[in-house]
């Protein structure tokens, strides 16, 4: 199974909670970065707004996931999946541009540009 299922099956969020997360990881970059709209997330998540709001707020507490708001000029919210946290890959494992492969690192997977290291997916 994914790593993040497994994750997802051991701690105590709420299906909701659950259903924003895999909202947020389903737009992450190879950081565990994303920026998607309020009205994209609710299109996904089929919440209401008080609902989606409640859901990060809980999901921040819960330290699976930071953000940032945006403005009211456009810019959406920045989230941060704490990617150490969902076991997922950390963000220290990135290879960059340029540097050797490792035999401990593994396949390198090539996003948008940059090189990060493929975890192996069971």
């Amino acid at each position: 199974m994914h790593p993040l299922l497994d994750t997802i099956a051991e701690i105590d969020i709420t299906s909701s909670q659950t259903v924003v997360l895999l909202a947020l990881f389903r737009r992450m970059d190879g950081m565990g970065q994303c920026f998607p709209s309020y009205k994209d997330l609710l299109k996904f998540t089929k919440l209401s707004r008080p609902t989606l709001s409640k859901c990060i707020t809980a999901l921040s507490k819960e330290g699976l996931i930071s953000y940032e708001k945006g403005n009211s000029h456009g810019r959406s919210n920045s989230y941060q999946l704490n990617l150490g946290r969902l076991g997922l890959s950390e963000p220290e494992n990135v290879i960059k541009i340029g540097q050797p492969k490792s035999k401990d690192v593994g396949e390198l997977v090539q996003v948008n540009g940059r090189y990060y290291a493929k975890h192996e997916i069971k």
